[in-house]
């Protein structure tokens, strides 16, 4: 298995930067990275991710599945860009949320990608994907302190 993973700390509650995560209507907001996510935030749902990639003029659709959600702590979905190609490669894409005390919180934003695929594209995935997913931590970064009025 590989993986792409990011972390950033948050200077609001751990239960607010939850709320923005899992508040899916509200992506267009503040998320440059996944600017929209169609579907329910409940274990089983299938979603559709809107992804914008600075390198492309367009988006990209990913079909996932959520596959967990533990209140305040973790929440997760499966899928892939392209659903037929899915035994090939597919990623589980993941947020872990810890409270370091303080009012702030820690958070762990991962990909973890398996399939015949993924080892001879990797190189190519990581360079595609972090830099995305530290763009989402930094929206995610500021939309949560300024929801918590103290904006960086």
């Amino acid at each position: 298995m590989r993986f792409v993973q990011t972390e950033i700390t948050i200077d609001a509650p751990r239960s607010l930067v939850w709320q923005v995560l899992l508040d899916f209507p509200r992506y267009p907001l503040w998320n440059s990275f996944i600017h929209r996510i169609d579907g329910a935030a409940r274990v089983g749902a299938e979603i559709t991710e809107h992804i914008y990639f600075d390198f492309l003029p367009f988006r990209v659709l990913g079909k996932s599945f959520i596959q967990r959600i533990d209140a305040e702590t973790f929440f997760s979905w499966q899928g892939s860009f392209v659903h037929a190609l899915r035994p090939l490669g597919h990623g589980t894409h993941s947020f872990a949320l810890d409270d370091i005390g303080a009012g702030a919180t820690h958070v762990t934003h991962r990909e973890e990608y398996r399939g015949p695929l993924v080892a001879p594209t990797f190189a190519l995935i990581r360079r595609v994907a972090e830099p995305g997913f530290r763009k989402m931590d930094r929206d995610l970064k500021a939309r949560a302190e300024s929801l918590h009025g103290n904006p960086r």
